[in-house]
């Protein structure tokens, strides 16, 4: 189950920006999501790949979260937006960087490459959408 997978009453609402906002129940959904995600690794298998995609739960949970909570961002464009856009990106650097260490002796899943770009690209979009006076701080 992906985070976009989570369906909307009546409609198809997802979590990028420019599309409408997601409804009340989404944050809650995917805390039940992400707890199930949790309690399972456990079953994972006791071996290099069972390890790796244990270890790769959290970063997992943040990429989704923090790809999501972009995308709310801008509905609260404010004076702290840049300074969420920061904190994101060092969150996307950081968990990104802790999977390619779970894999360096193996190829990164497909899925976990996207996982990341989609974070990247929700980024990107935040960054791009932030009116010009919330990014460039007025005075001297």
């Amino acid at each position: 189950m992906n985070p976009r997978d989570v369906p909307a009453e009546g409609s198809n609402i997802g979590p990028n920006i420019g599309e409408p906002p997601l409804p009340d129940f989404t944050w809650p959904a995917l805390a039940a999501y992400w707890a199930v995600l949790a309690r399972a690794s456990v079953k994972l298998p006791d071996d290099a790949d069972g390890w790796r995609w244990r270890g790769a739960v959290p970063s997992i949970i943040t990429l989704q979260a923090v790809t999501l909570a972009l995308g709310e961002l801008v509905k609260a464009c404010d004076d702290q937006s840049p300074l969420h856009c920061d904190r994101a990106g060092h969150l996307i650097a950081d968990h990104a960087a802790k999977l390619d260490r779970l894999w360096q002796t193996a190829p990164l899943p497909p899925a976990l490459g996207e996982l990341v770009g989609d974070a990247r690209s929700q980024l990107a979009l935040a960054r791009s959408r932030l009116s010009p006076d919330a990014v460039r701080p007025s005075g001297p």
